[in-house]
């Protein structure tokens, strides 16, 4: 699948001076347009990748292929962005890098007005006297999802309302899953 991206990739004839990997499975295909164009490659790391996910799973050779890959690619980038400090704490020591720049993921702070507003609430039609148990991510396995359904049934939990907001392969089952929840 990298090779099919990366051909279509390049059959766009993009003409770039930066080329922005976002994740490491982008870092092939940028690498190649990077290269091509004589631009600068900036590889950003949201995420420490082998040890997450589905890469976290695999045993450790392959997980050591993974991370030598890592490293070998994110060092041919310009630059390497990451999330906060401790990523690019363990970025600089793992692949040997130049400081990692930390670009946080948030936002400007905000001035919560007087009263607040209850947004999630007053979508969803939920009573402001009830409890919300939120889950926002990712709809895919082992993130316990059909598990937090079958929890909230379970007698104590009648004053709160579960709330999943996200997206993936997993919707429609846990769609119908909670359709049949009470």
């Amino acid at each position: 699948q990298v090779r099919q991206q990366g051909r279509a990739a390049r059959a766009l004839g993009i003409s770039a001076d930066v080329v922005h990997a976002m994740g490491f499975l982008a870092l092939p295909i940028a690498l190649d347009l990077a290269r091509r164009n004589g631009a600068s490659l900036v590889y950003d790391a949201r995420d420490l990748y082998v040890e997450s996910n589905n890469i976290a799973r695999l045993p450790g050779p392959l997980r050591s292929l993974f991370a030598w890959r890592e490293g070998r690619w994110a060092r041919r980038a310009h630059r390497v962005l990451t999330v906060n400090e401790s990523c690019a704490d363990y970025l600089e020591r793992r692949y040997r890098l130049r400081r990692p720049v930390v670009v946080m993921n948030g936002q400007a702070p905000w001035e919560v007005p007087d009263p607040a507003p209850d947004r999630l609430r007053e979508r969803l039609g939920i009573a402001p006297e009830r409890r919300v148990v939120l889950y926002h991510g990712g709809f895919m396995p082992d993130r316990g999802l059909p598990q937090l359904i079958a929890a909230a049934a379970e007698p104590g939990l009648e004053e709160a309302d579960l709330v999943l907001m996200g997206g993936g392969s997993m919707e429609p089952r846990l769609r119908e899953q909670a359709a049949a929840s009470p």
